[in-house]
């Protein structure tokens, strides 16, 4: 039972983390800075470099920012 717990928390933190980056991803796009976008999530400019670099070629963006 409690094995079953953790795989939820596990697979809760993949679909999380997976939504993070989309979202790094479409601000990056929308020409965020790298740390721009670390201050909105908390993470350092590295780190937010090191996830758009790990964007699918093939991702296309969702959100769009309306002026």
């Amino acid at each position: 039972m409690q094995q079953q717990a953790n795989e939820k928390v596990d697979n809760l933190e993949n679909h999380l983390r997976e939504k993070r980056n989309e979202l790094i991803w479409a601000l990056s796009a929308q020409d965020y800075t790298d740390s721009q976008i670390g201050r909105i999530f908390g993470l350092n400019r590295s780190t937010v470099a090191r996830i758009i670099e790990k964007k699918p070629s093939d991702w296309r963006v969702k959100w769009v920012k309306i002026v």
